[in-house]
């Protein structure tokens, strides 16, 4: 019931204030990793109901996102769920008011390694291509649903985005 949900938040909550770690908190169930490396968890096999991630996977070079999704499918229980926010948004633009969202879709590779640096790594993937990794690892995305949308209008897309519809392109976040 939303009582008993509304009881373990504010248990949890209170324990958390506390100092006790989450995982003691939730009495071993939720097993808070960050930093880590997705790709080997040292889990065991189908041993995970769970995995969620907010505003991260944007951040991950594709070779280690396929990784970490293979990963994520070995330590997965049969009907497991993952829950990705991805942000597909420029983050130069949440603090440059010059910058749209999308701006960063019309540098060349070579000109978005000029500001693509280790501290904001950002792989430009689109909703399609994170989708596509997933699914490559073995994974079966039930729902990929794009949550917001920016204009495209006054960008050339570079060339590397050419075989993207301009619905693809314009999706700044999704799960």
């Amino acid at each position: 019931t939303l009582s008993d949900v509304e009881g373990y938040q504010g248990a949890l909550s209170h324990a958390v204030g506390r100092g006790v770690s989450l995982m003691t908190a939730t009495a071993n169930v939720v097993d808070y990793r960050a930093p880590a490396d997705a790709s080997s968890t040292s889990l065991a096999e189908a041993s995970v109901d769970v995995i969620v991630s907010r505003s991260q996977l944007e951040h991950v070079p594709p070779p280690a996102l396929a990784a970490g999704f293979a990963e994520a499918r070995r330590i997965l229980r049969p009907g497991g769920l993952i829950v990705h926010t991805i942000d597909c948004a420029d983050h130069y633009a949440s603090s440059d008011r010059r910058r749209g969202p999308l701006d960063y879709l019309a540098l060349s590779d070579a000109e978005w390694a000029r500001w693509n640096t280790a501290f904001l790594y950002q792989n430009r993937l689109r909703a399609k291509d994170f989708a596509e990794l997933a699914r490559e690892a073995g994974l079966t995305v039930e729902l990929a649903q794009a949550r917001r949308m920016a204009s495209l209008e006054g960008i050339a897309p570079a060339l590397r985005f050419a075989q993207y519809s301009a619905d693809e392109l314009a999706i700044t976040s999704f799960d």
